[in-house]
């Protein structure tokens, strides 16, 4: 019987506890894509900082909300996140 490596592979565990540095050699010792999911939850709560966002007001904190960088006076933020018509 073949085996079928598997195409995504999780990795859990407590804050600084290796997760990343482990899933990037694994990554490279399999030939797989390493994807930081840290480093993108850490990216959206620093641009929902500069945008002022109140981040205990669900909807305005989630991406339903609309970012868009015309609401702010913050020019300097080169992106769009969410739904620009909301």
């Amino acid at each position: 019987m073949t085996t079928t490596p598997p195409s995504i592979i999780a990795i859990d565990g407590p804050a600084a506890s290796g997760k990343s540095t482990l899933g990037l050699s694994l990554a490279q010792a399999l030939g797989y894509l390493f994807f930081d999911t840290g480093i993108m939850y850490r990216a959206i709560t620093w641009l929902a900082l500069r945008l002022d966002i109140d981040l205990n007001d669900r909807y305005r904190a989630s991406l339903k909300g609309g970012w868009t960088r015309e609401r702010h006076p913050d020019r300097r933020l080169g992106c769009y996140v969410g739904n620009t018509s909301a």
